[in-house]
């Protein structure tokens, strides 16, 4: 090699290289007789600068070089080398030795500093699969050595649940040292998110492990300095594992290290680095801080959201200066990732605080950025919380907005309930007009409306900054402090402290907060009781509302008198047609629920034909009655009746309510799941798809619907084959289902039956089994021995203990489960079908095992 091609080579690992090569290929393009002026004036008298453009231009000219024909090409394989690790043909020696107490198996990568195996242990003491990484071979470099036995150093010091650990470490018989680590069974994050077409949501919520798993290095005064997708993998549970410390910086003197020797080696540590994930301060020599991961993270999280990356060229971008695209601009214009969005849908999804967050972390000036991974990772959070994030300027609109999508549930009941209260008070007006006989009492029931409203205005002006000194007072706030005020100060007007007891236990039942929505129902349904013969119809309300709840719950048992009860006093009330229309929908849904089809449809048609006249046909109340019609017909399969009313129901509901809203995303989901009952499965997916995003925009993703979504999901990607989306449906929906409803809610046995089914699929039939036994002991104590779902579980876990190789413990659960089935729901039916299907697996199994 020429002393002018190793200038240029050596130039292109030093501080300034990227600026020498943006110059150099420019000057590639300027006429040679013009050349030498216009490098005067490119390098603005920097000699230094202009010498090393000077060489690499000679030795593109010259022939026969390690630059031959090329220099930019050259500098551009020399880089890819140094990302993507070529392979040493000296690595393949150690495939079947032993290093150390592991056996090598096969290579699993190679970087710039060393390869990493799949091992076994081989010394007999226990079985375990490790990545092991050892020294290239070839390499001389002290430099090099060093940080490899930094990097072992290093990761003994980290332990975290999303680093992967350090589990043993030595030097094989030639002297390389090797150090043996976790190995993590996954894929790169971004791999992951894409292959399961993971929505944004669940993008987020890995990109925080991540910034938890930094913010540990960082505690421990490590920086990775090389984040990128293949040093971040996800495994098959939704885990995340850190790897690669390879590069990593102390941020103290030790461990063999000093920030002086650091500094020197900045030019071997710039030729191991990413760039296309690496900081401006990486890339231009700067001091590297805690910020140099921030901004990694920000790559990270451009990519896992838009599909791509912040600039095209890395370098550039540097260069150039300035923010990249913000991600919303970006997937209008490219190929949005595959999280189950059209590129408008994903690009409004990410306008406003994704944009911020994002280009906050991808700032050029490290100060500007967030100041930890931790404080990247909490917005994060507060996003996913419908929280305002801290990376845009917290105004009193953008905060009263997030208030509002945090809690859409309980604004709209309080608006209800004020409507209702101003209602009241416009009632008991007309009434006191038109009826003398009744001036008294409607005198009361202003008296009354005018004090609780009263009550609700000084509950609200509590919640004013200016006089609770307050920041950010939520809709939970709101109601705990009602509630408390109203046990201490309304002591003595039971009818007040009734009527707010029952609004606000109400509130909290729509929120999904059973165990705080009991009491006050309770406590006001007593206070009820004990003026029955005064109120009768206040009476009947408060009971409707305590059989809900328990219905809600899955408690039909307690619920089913309740509902009675208060038909009974509507009924007995002449002129009371809506609050009867009212009881007898409420009740036919817990008949149909529990299996009494016939008489709930009956229940139903006469609360319409008395609903259609008293509410009026656009009235809320009628929708709702029209739409559970509509869902009998479609539990019973009958989609010639379900459909058409179904389309109508959902324009009519459009009309009155909009898109978005609760009451349109459920007729949406029933119309398809017949459209999945008639085996247009594609169709169906994205239809499921767009009502979860209706209900993330309406609520939180811990809502009992939403799990209910997600299930019916995982039924379609099942029909369609695609198991491991199916499971992360049914994953997710089970998730919901633990955290807002009681552990013995037949719901959550139906989710855990559905997660068993798919696991049995992916064959892990072990896994199923635990899941399955926990779904057959929630549906038996819910439902009773003789219902579908109980004998579908237990169908299921028969499949489970006979995929897991015992036939004669299957057996009488499958032939049990095969009768009832065939008896409940007939030949044909799909979960006898299957259960069919089982016990001829069931025969051949016994005859293979000799049983037969």
């Amino acid at each position: 090699m020429s002393r002018e091609e190793s200038a240029a080579f050596d130039s292109l690992t030093t501080a300034t290289w990227v600026r020498v090569a943006e110059i150099f290929d420019r000057a590639l393009e300027i006429p040679s007789e013009h050349r030498d002026a216009w490098l005067d004036e490119a390098c603005a008298g920097n000699a230094a600068l202009r010498a090393e453009v000077v060489a690499l231009l000679a030795a593109d000219a010259a022939p026969a070089t390690l630059l031959e024909g090329d220099a930019a090409a050259a500098a551009s394989t020399l880089v890819e080398r140094v990302e993507a690790g070529e392979r040493d043909i000296e690595d393949e020696r150690w495939l079947g030795r032993r290093i150390g107490p592991y056996r090598v198996r096969e290579i699993l990568g190679q970087g710039g500093m060393g390869t990493v195996f799949l091992a076994e242990r081989a010394d007999g003491q226990f079985e375990e699969r490790v990545a092991l990484k050892l020294l290239r071979c070839c390499t001389t470099s002290d430099e090099l050595l060093r940080r490899f036995q930094q990097e072992r150093q290093i990761l003994a010091r980290l332990r975290h649940s999303t680093i992967a650990g350090l589990l043993h470490g030595g030097v094989t018989d030639d002297g390389q040292p090797y150090f043996a680590m976790e190995h993590v069974d996954g894929l790169p994050i971004t791999d992951y998110c894409d292959t399961r077409s993971l929505g944004v949501e669940g993008r987020l919520e890995l990109a925080t492990q991540v910034t938890d798993g930094v913010q540990h290095a960082h505690r421990n005064l490590v920086v990775h300095r090389d984040l990128k997708p293949s040093n971040i993998l996800v495994t098959d549970e939704g885990a995340v594992r850190l790897l690669d410390f390879g590069i990593a910086k102390l941020l103290e003197p030790g461990l063999g290290e000093t920030a002086d020797e650091d500094d020197a080696a900045g030019d071997a540590v710039t030729m191991l680095l990413t760039p296309q994930y690496a900081a401006p301060e990486q890339l231009t020599g700067q001091p590297v801080t805690t910020a140099t991961d921030v901004y990694a993270l920000g790559v990270l999280l451009y990519e896992l959201l838009t599909g791509g990356l912040p600039f095209a060229n890395a370098l550039l971008g540097v260069v150039q200066g300035g923010d990249p695209e913000p991600p919303s601009r970006r997937v209008r214009t490219s190929e949005a990732p595959q999280c189950g969005l059209d590129a408008a849908t994903l690009s409004r999804r990410l306008e406003g605080d994704l944009d911020a967050v994002v280009l906050k972390a991808l700032r050029a000036e490290p100060e500007q950025r967030y100041p930890t991974p931790e404080a990247l990772g909490e917005d994060l959070r507060r996003h996913l919380d419908k929280q305002p994030v801290r990376a845009r300027r917290a105004t009193w609109r953008y905060r009263a907005r997030k208030f509002v999508t945090r809690h859409r549930a309980s604004v709209v009941a309080a608006a209800l309930a004020i409507l209702a209260l101003l209602a009241g008070l416009a009632g008991t007006s007309w009434q006191a007009a038109e009826a003398r006989r009744a001036t008294a009492r409607a005198e009361k029931e202003a008296e009354v409306a005018q004090q609780v409203a009263d009550f609700l205005a000084t509950t609200f002006t509590s919640a004013d900054p200016a006089a609770s000194g307050e920041n950010d007072v939520t809709a939970r706030d709101l109601l705990d402090a009602a509630a408390v005020r109203i046990g201490e100060e309304l002591e003595g007007a039971p009818e007040i402290q009734a009527r707010l007891l029952g609004i606000l236990g109400v509130t909290y039942r729509q929120l999904s907060l059973y165990d705080e929505s009991r009491p006050l129902l309770e406590r006001s349904l007593e206070l009820r009781r004990e003026h029955a013969e005064s109120d009768p119809e206040a009476l009947a309300g408060s009971l409707f509302s305590l059989a809900q709840l328990e219905n809600d719950l899955g408690h039909y048992d307690v619920a089913e008198p309740l509902f009675r009860e208060a038909l009974d006093l509507s009924r007995a009330e002449s002129g009371n047609e809506r609050h009867v229309a009212t009881s007898l929908h409420g009740l036919a849904g817990l008949l149909i629920r529990t299996r009494r089809v016939d008489r709930g449809m009956e229940m139903l048609e006469k609360a319409l034909a008395l609903a259609q006249p008293a509410f009026g046909e656009q009235h809320p109340q009628t929708l709702n009655i029209l739409g559970d019609l509509a869902f009998v017909h479609l539990g019973e399969n009958r989609l010639d009746l379900a459909v058409p009313l179904l389309r109508d129901l959902l324009e009519r509901k459009r009309e009155v309510y909009g898109n978005v809203h609760p009451s349109t995303a459920i007729t949406l989901h029933n119309l398809a799941v017949a459209t999945l009952n008639s085996n247009r499965l594609e169709e169906a997916v994205t239809s499921f798809r767009e009502v979860l995003e209706i209900e993330r925009r309406l609520y939180d993703e811990d809502q009992p619907a939403t799990a209910g979504t997600l299930g019916f999901l995982g039924h379609a990607l099942r029909e369609l084959g695609k198991l491991e989306e199916a499971e992360e449906a049914y994953r997710e929906s089970v998730a919901v289902l633990r955290r807002k409803l009681p552990s013995e809610h037949p719901y959550l046995g139906t989710g855990l039956k559905n997660l068993g089914w798919i696991l049995i699929e992916l064959g892990r039939p072990s896994e199923a089994e635990s899941l399955l036994q926990e779904s057959v002991a929630i549906l038996h104590a819910a439902h009773g021995e003789d219902h579908q779902r109980t004998q579908e579980a237990l169908m299921q876990l028969g499949r489970a203990v006979l995929a897991d190789g015992r036939p004669a413990e299957a057996e009488p659960l499958l032939r049990s489960a095969y009768a009832r089935l065939l008896e409940m729901r007939g030949e044909d039916h799909s979960a006898t079908l299957l259960a069919l299907a089982a016990i001829e697996e069931l025969e051949a199994a016994l005859v293979a095992s000799g049983v037969r």
